[in-house]
């Protein structure tokens, strides 16, 4: 992950203890909110023992084509610090961002220089914002470990300047969440080497940040970026892919569910399975951004057959 032997050895010694710091100890509402769970998972984790942020985007929907309601404009009106990944990712929080969050920081995390950034592999019609220089960005990029560190680092330097009597608090904070990124990548490592070479079909491009980490690669996306685009000649090519026996295992996400594609996955004997790169179902705390890696590494790696 680009990380010196010295930051190795220190960050291990810091996971040790990670999880010995009091979780919310003070129950304070700091006016502290995140967008997406895997990005609240990282706040959290730097706000442990402080207070606990609280998150925009709720349920078992897609960010991208989020509906905004009137708790969770309350939750926007609120907040006096923001983090959210960008317009390219939350789109339907662009604009209410813009009118409900008026006395908020706002935090835009893809604009972060020091992130790993992939441009998306294909154009997106379905792609609408104003940020006209970031529109071509894959903003699914905290499913790469070292932006995910990249991102801690950026919160704790947010949330010293906004709260500076909680700033030592932070830093061992943010040290502990290095620590476990690094152990939680080398595990992550091991599970998906076996299986890089194998193919297998999404309906989502979203995984481009862990293929590229971790040298995945025979994927294939059928549709785009939100799920919007699936045409009829979606559906042709992939039948001629599954007759080819090219695809290995498909996946789909939670909240998209189409019942041919489970009925034409079935007729070719090609497993389909469930990636959650979200952590929409998982419960909220400091642990979710690790168990939803762990388990969708885990799924993938599970439905893959493995090279001899």
């Amino acid at each position: 992950m680009g990380i010196s032997k010295d930051w190795i050895k220190r960050s291990t010694l810091v996971f040790l203890t990670f999880g010995s710091a009091p979780l919310f100890a003070q129950e304070k509402d700091m006016g502290v909110a995140a967008s997406i769970p895997p990005i609240y998972s990282l706040v959290a984790g730097v706000m442990e023992g402080v207070s606990r942020p609280d998150l925009l985007i709720r349920g078992n929907l897609s960010p991208h084509t989020y509906t905004l309601r009137p708790s969770d404009a309350k939750r926007l009106a609120h907040a006096k610090l923001i983090f959210w990944i960008g317009p390219s990712l939350e789109t339907p929080l662009e604009a209410p961002l813009k009118t409900l969050a008026k006395n908020a920081k706002i935090i835009e995390i893809s604009r972060n220089p020091k992130l790993i950034r992939h441009p998306y592999r294909m154009v997106h019609s379905d792609l609408s914002s104003s940020h006209t220089e970031y529109a071509s960005l894959d903003p699914h990029l905290w499913l790469d470990l070292e932006n995910a560190r990249v991102i801690v680092q950026q919160v704790r330097e947010e949330l010293a300047a906004f709260d500076p009597s909680h700033r030592a608090l932070y830093e061992a904070n943010r040290d502990r969440m290095e620590g476990a990124l690094l152990i939680l990548h080398e595990a992550l490592k091991k599970t998906l080497l076996p299986v890089q070479e194998r193919t297998f079909l999404v309906f989502h491009d979203a995984y481009q940040y862990l293929e590229v980490r971790y040298g995945l690669k025979g994927v294939r996306v059928v549709g785009g970026a939100h799920y919007l685009s699936l045409k009829p000649s979606h559906r042709l090519q992939l039948e001629k892919d599954l007759k080819a026996k090219t695809i290995q295992c498909a996946f789909r996400e939670p909240f998209f569910e189409r019942a041919h594609f489970n009925d034409l996955f079935a007729q070719h004997s090609v497993p389909y399975g469930v990636l959650d790169p979200w952590g929409m179902t998982l419960p909220l705390g400091p642990d979710l951004y690790f168990v939803m890696m762990r388990t969708l590494v885990g799924q993938l790696a599970g439905c893959l057959p493995r090279k001899p």
